[in-house]
């Protein structure tokens, strides 16, 4: 989806289990990320920054339905100004950098 700035919403099916770079770099209109229910997502890539570079919009990055979420990079908002209140589920092992 990198650079399509056509997008503005999007669900991230229950079946994806990892996002790598550059998944969303550019989506400049992206508001709102989220989680279908039942998610199997285990690990979203160790560059979140660049992975999530340039989503001046992104209001809504909700992970209350990754359950099996394991780790997520650091430094996770340093590119998302807009960014008002994420949600995460319980992590097995580390917790999301909000720095």
């Amino acid at each position: 989806f990198a650079k399509c700035i056509s997008l503005t919403t999007i669900e991230i099916p229950a079946s994806i289990e990892r996002l790598h770079n550059p998944m969303f770099s550019g989506c400049s209109n992206l508001t709102t990320i989220s989680f279908e229910k039942g998610s199997k997502l285990q690990y979203i890539s160790s560059d979140i920054s660049s992975a999530f570079a340039q989503l001046y919009k992104l209001t809504t990055f909700d992970a209350s339905a990754c359950t099996q979420l394991e780790s997520i990079g650091k430094k996770t908002s340093t590119r998302l100004p807009n960014l008002m209140k994420p949600m995460w589920s319980s992590m097995k092992h580390s917790s999301p950098s909000f720095a």
